[in-house]
């Protein structure tokens, strides 16, 4: 972009890994975090005035720790972990307006969890859970909560046969809180089921997807935003 920053940033990641005679892996990491604000974020801006664009948001920085442990060669795969994040100038939606802006803070821990069961053949079901704290602040203000929600419970049930596959997901977003004073929308928890059928041959794929199968309508933050309603997608995609 003519007159921009230009970001230089050193992303240095280690990690410690042991597996024991069964396949189990045992693993901890530390890494460096970076993410530069897209576009959309920095310049989309609406006919009504509605949404705001903020072409100064800076870029993510932080650090991120992992400890976990996984069999991804088992019959039924499984994973757990346990992770910390601290991020300063995390893009995060303003509570009073439609834009994106910078909070000074950001700190988060959490676990997480995935269990996948082939039960057949053709057949498999992926359960995955995981937690999240996660709390922000701006200036000398206190820690508080951050928007997002703290549950996230998901099944997956996929099926595959040549060349045949299809996927029905279910999600599942508990303890929300949009807003860090009152929230003049609602709140409540959101279950959403998204599906997906896939049609592959040699190097094409062509694929018809549903998402919000259900058509339910929830706010995503403070300034009124709903979600996208019911809509199919219809895509090709071609491997050279």
């Amino acid at each position: 972009m003519e007159d921009g920053e230009d970001a230089h940033e050193l992303m240095p990641r280690f990690s410690l890994n042991w597996a024991n005679k069964n396949g189990v892996l045992y693993y901890a990491t530390a890494g460096r975090y970076f993410s530069m604000p897209s576009f959309y974020q920095m310049f989309y801006a609406d006919a009504y005035g509605y949404w705001l664009p903020n072409p100064n948001l800076k870029p993510e920085k932080g650090w991120t720790y992992d400890i976990g442990v996984k069999d991804d060669t088992a019959k039924n795969p499984w994973s757990f972990n346990v992770f910390y994040m601290d991020m300063t100038d995390k893009i995060n939606m303003n509570d009073s307006y439609t834009q994106y802006i910078n909070v000074d803070e950001y700190r988060a821990w959490g676990a997480e969890g995935r269990y996948k069961w082939n039960f057949h053949e053709n057949w498999s079901y992926t359960q995955g859970i995981s937690y999240l704290h996660a709390e922000e602040k701006t200036g000398g203000s206190d820690w508080v909560r951050s928007n997002m929600p703290r549950w996230d419970i998901s099944g997956i049930l996929n099926f595959k046969k040549d060349p045949w596959s299809a996927e029905l997901s279910a999600h599942y977003y508990g303890d929300r809180q949009l807003s860090k004073t009152a929230s003049t929308y609602d709140d409540g928890d959101i279950f959403i089921v998204n599906a997906s059928v896939a049609w592959k041959v040699d190097r094409t794929t062509l694929r018809l997807a549903c998402v919000n199968l259900f058509d339910k309508e929830f706010y995503l933050n403070n300034s009124g935003y709903i979600n996208p309603e019911r809509r199919f997608i219809l895509s090709a995609t071609y491997e050279f």
